[in-house]
This record gives structure tokens, C-alpha cells and sequence, in this order.
């Protein structure tokens, strides 16, 4: 997202064809980022170990194109659009895994994906194309609505809540721990640091097996000091 954020800067700062090149390029590199998470995300181990290289070949084909025709941005509007609607496909196979639970993760993922998945077809389709369609026949109408700083504004959140809802799902299939938080109005993911959590639960063992001990020697009227616990194994985090 870092990249995509830097080339819309660039071109709405520059106004310029190279700070347009680095906005809608950087659109298509971050769109392979988020196919390959939700196309690997139910795995392990990669699967597909084919699809980076695909991927790459992809940019950098686009990338040529893209500066070889003038013609080319209805082109890119299109395939571009056409990865997103894959990107929502497959993210919807994920969502499902959710839809039934009644759990509050699960509340979470639902809402994270039907923001993700509608904020931006629908900035596209009410906020961007009626504006390039519409703003040179009414310029100082659009130009008063700002609809462009609102796609921009809606376009921000719907990848944003597809980042929070792919992290948590894949820390499912990793099996950490992990949770829905929100903090200065931004929901995001807080995953458990594996040595913490295996830390308490050696203190937690320690505790219990010096109580039991203590116990038991109370009630056989034992008066030495109880023995120490043994401290547990370490725990290989998950």
C-alpha cells in the first residue's frame, strides 16, 4: 500500500505524466500483492510456487505496454478493474469461512470484508466515473462536490480493511493468536508474541504444580519446605 500511496501523491502533486505512471503502476504491482495473499493465504507453504514469476512477468509486460501506447489507460482501467473483481472473488471464499460464526472474530471479519469489498467498486463506479464523465460539461458543479477526494477517501479504506481482514485471517491458519482491535478509530489485528504467551503459561504451570505441592504437604501435616516445581520445557511456539 506504502507504493500506491507514494505514486497517488506524486501524481496529484505533479500533474505530470511520469507522477501518473507511478501512481497507476504502482496500482497494478500492490493489485498482484493482494491476489497472491488471498490466493495463498489457506496454505501453510506456498502452493503455488509458479506465481510470483507470473506475477512479475505480468508487471513488467503492463509496465511496457503502458509506456509504449498512448492509448493505453482504457486498457488499464479494465484490467485493472478485472483484478479487483478477482481479488473480491477469491476474498469472498475466504468470507465464508465466517459467515455462520457467531463469534465476535468472526463479526469482524464479515464487516472488514463487505467494507472492503464494496467501498471501492462503488467509489469507481459513483464518485470517478461520474466525475471524468460529467466534470467537463459541469465544471464548477464537480468542483464544488470534491468527489474526487471522497473516491480517494474510499479507496483508502477498502484496501485498508482487506489488509486487517486477510492478517487475521492468515494468523488462523498459522494458529497464533490474535484478535480484532481498534486504536485512534483503525481496526487492526493484535497477534500474541509467541515467547509471551508460552512464558505464561510456564508461570501459570509453575504456580499450580507449587500450590498442589504446598497442599498436599499441608494436609499430611509435612512441615520441611515444599520442593520447587521443576520449571517446564519450553514450548515451541505455534
Amino acid at each position: 500500500m506504502a507504493d500506491e500511496c507514494v505514486g497517488t501523491l506524486a501524481f496529484h502533486a505533479m500533474l505530470h505524466p511520469v507522477g501518473q505512471a507511478t501512481d497507476e503502476l504502482a496500482m497494478i504491482c500492490a493489485s498482484m500483492v493482494f491476489l497472491y495473499v488471498v490466493l495463498e493465504a489457506d496454505h501453510l507453504e506456498a502452493q503455488r510456487s509458479w506465481l510470483p514469476a507470473l506475477q512479475i512477468a505480468y508487471a513488467f509486460g503492463f509496465a511496457v505496454a503502458y509506456f509504449t501506447s498512448p492509448f493505453f489507460f482504457p486498457f488499464f482501467v479494465a484490467a485493472y478493474g478485472c483484478t479487483v473483481l478477482l481479488i473480491i472473488f477469491q476474498a469472498y471464499r475466504v468470507y465464508k469461512l465466517y459467515a455462520a460464526e457467531d463469534t465476535e472474530s468472526a463479526k469482524w471479519q464479515r464487516l472488514l470484508f463487505w467494507v472492503a469489498a464494496t467501498f471501492y467498486p462503488a467509489a469507481f463506479l459513483f464518485l470517478w466515473v461520474p466525475e471524468n464523465a460529467l466534470c467537463p460539461i459541469y465544471p464548477e458543479l464537480f468542483q464544488a462536490l470534491h468527489l474526487h477526494a471522497m473516491f480517494h477517501i474510499a479507496t483508502t479504506i477498502s484496501p485498508y480493511c482487506y489488509v486487517v481482514f486477510m492478517t487475521y485471517h492468515r494468523c488462523t491458519v498459522l494458529k497464533r493468536d490474535a484478535e480484532h482491535r481498534r486504536g485512534i478509530g483503525l481496526a487492526y489485528v493484535h497477534v500474541a508474541l509467541s515467547g509471551t504467551r508460552n512464558a505464561w503459561k510456564c508461570a501459570k504451570k509453575l504456580l499450580a504444580s507449587s500450590r498442589a505441592s504446598l497442599e498436599r504437604r499441608w494436609l499430611s501435616g509435612e512441615s520441611r519446605t515444599p520442593a520447587i516445581a521443576k520449571p517446564c520445557r519450553r514450548e515451541e511456539s505455534g
